[in-house]
């Protein structure tokens, strides 16, 4: 395969297979609630997605903030997908892990919202 920039890509059903195989498991083949209650596992596949988070920060999140983040949630209906939740609705939820929005914050879960 041959993108229209020129780069050329040998096998590309292949390589994403391989893609496929390999992190599926780890990522949509988890299954998580869709609810208002923060779990570990849903740190850790945040983290593991190369969110703006480490282990630590999702450590801290886990111990300070995953109530108050639980109640914020809380106002968002289940099945809505946070990323389709005006900026705006989220403010409780970004002030209950420390995160105001600012220009080159290092929010620790920022990635999360």
């Amino acid at each position: 395969m041959r993108t229209g920039t020129g780069f050329h890509v040998d096998n590309p059903s292949e390589l994403l297979v391989g893609f496929v195989h390999h992190w599926y498991p780890l990522y949509d083949g988890v299954s998580v609630a869709e609810d208002n209650e923060l779990r570990v596992i849903e740190l850790a596949l945040s983290t593991m997605l190369n969110s703006r988070i480490s282990g630590n920060t999702g450590g801290e999140i886990w111990r300070q903030a995953r109530k108050q983040l639980a109640e914020a949630l809380a106002g968002i209906r289940v099945g809505v997908d946070l990323l389709d939740v005006p900026k705006s609705a989220c403010v409780s939820c970004t002030a209950a892990v420390g995160f105001g929005g600012r220009s080159g914050s290092s929010a620790p879960n920022a990635a999360l919202l």
